[in-house]
């Protein structure tokens, strides 16, 4: 997130979410105002809603301060993600609070751009670690639910591990891309995403890179 000083934060959007039964779009400020705006879906118009803004203990809050973030502020909301699974409420969208180690789940109204309701968090922190660094929560490969995949998610962490997480959020299992890859140079995997038979494709940050790995 940007070190801001005097005036208000810029405007650095990092992720969009698009779910597909609604008339809106929401999107991420992650690197700017930590804030999520709503636009219209077919001509692009700002629905002057927002939500969000910075949490209050900083860029580098703990896991003690990041647990008592209040909900609904973020520290680099760098990501936000349609969720299509039957293990979650319907108008689901799934916000990634990075710097305080969590994912928001909110509801949104498809047909009313106002809402936008926080409703359950999930604290990485125990699943990961304290220095998780979340980036984004994927469930599927398009934007409707794959029972073939279970309700699993993945989840790319900064700080080098790709995780596999059942319907709870609690990891199945762990790719440790940062050390597999070091050789590479792919020490800061910024995004994940399940493919149709199972595999996951894994894009890393400084240097940007693709890798693919296989379901056995």
């Amino acid at each position: 997130s940007c070190r801001c000083t005097g005036g208000e934060a810029p405007y650095i959007p990092t992720w969009f979410a698009t779910p597909p039964d609604s008339k809106y779009i929401y999107l991420c400020d992650g690197y700017g105002s930590d804030r999520i705006f709503a636009f219209d879906s077919a001509t692009g118009k700002f629905m002057n809603q927002t939500w969000g803004g910075r949490s209050p203990a900083g860029l580098h809050p703990g896991v003690h301060a990041a647990r008592l973030a209040p909900h609904g502020k973020f520290m680099e909301n760098h990501g936000c993600t349609y969720d299509p699974r039957p293990t979650t409420e319907s108008h689901t969208i799934v916000v990634s609070d990075r710097r305080n180690m969590r994912f928001e789940f909110f509801h949104y109204n498809p047909t009313n751009p106002t809402k936008f309701e926080w409703y359950k968090t999930a604290d990485m922190s125990e699943e990961l670690g304290p220095a998780t660094l979340p980036c984004n929560m994927r469930m599927t490969h398009g934007s409707k639910f794959d029972p073939r995949h279970g309700g699993i998610s993945v989840v790319a962490d900064l700080n080098g591990p790709v995780a596999i997480l059942d319907s709870e959020h609690h990891v199945l299992s762990v790719i440790n891309v940062s050390v597999l890859l070091a050789h590479e140079q792919q020490f800061h995997p910024h995004d994940a995403t399940l493919l149709s038979n199972g595999d996951i494709v894994v894009a890393t940050w400084a240097p940007g890179r693709l890798s693919y790995w296989k379901r056995l």
